[in-house]
């Protein structure tokens, strides 16, 4: 298992940091993964999807944040 999450962390730090390369990038993969991770657990343990269709409405407006702020910092 810890050579799968390795595998999606390094993915998702990569793309953070092009994302925005001034941000704690591996932190940020970390909580990405962590919050994609529990809304997963949730739906499969509930038997219902909108744990992860509520997260990932969060997530995208988190990633818009971070790209905007990258970008206001350009």
């Amino acid at each position: 298992a810890a050579e799968l999450f390795t595998g999606h962390l390094q993915w998702l730090e990569q793309n953070l940091k092009q994302l925005n390369p001034k941000a704690p990038a591996l932190r940020q993969a970390i909580h990405l993964l962590s919050l994609l991770e529990g809304a997963t657990l949730l739906a499969h343990s509930f038997g219902d999807p909108k744990y992860i269709n509520e997260e990932l409405e969060s997530i995208e407006e988190w990633l818009s944040s971070l790209a905007q702020s990258n970008q206001e910092k350009q």
